[in-house]
């Protein structure tokens, strides 16, 4: 299991994790995501991608989230971005 992973702009910081947690069964149970302001008086939770192995996490200079998880797509990973409004994960086409 490894413990997360952290990303940060000069107005957020971002953690997810914890990552690649197996269940008992073998599976990828996903983990979260947690975001706060950089003066630390806000904080949120957001539900983890699809289960997966995630491969990396990136906040933009535009303050979008995008997570990449290998799942035995046919790209062999899956490319999302978190919709903060929705509350959720939106898949993203990515090139090869």
């Amino acid at each position: 299991m490894e413990l997360g992973q952290l990303a940060a702009t000069a107005d957020r910081v971002g953690w997810y994790g914890p990552m690649n947690m197996v269940s008992n069964k073998g599976a990828y149970i996903p983990g979260s995501y947690y975001e706060t302001s950089s003066d630390l008086k806000s904080i949120k939770e957001f539900a983890g991608v699809a289960p997966g192995r995630t491969a990396s996490l990136a906040i933009t200079g535009d303050e979008n989230v995008a997570i990449s998880v290998a799942d035995g797509s046919k790209q062999a990973r899956t490319t999302y971005v978190l919709d903060r409004d929705g509350g959720k994960w939106v898949s993203v086409s990515v090139p090869p």
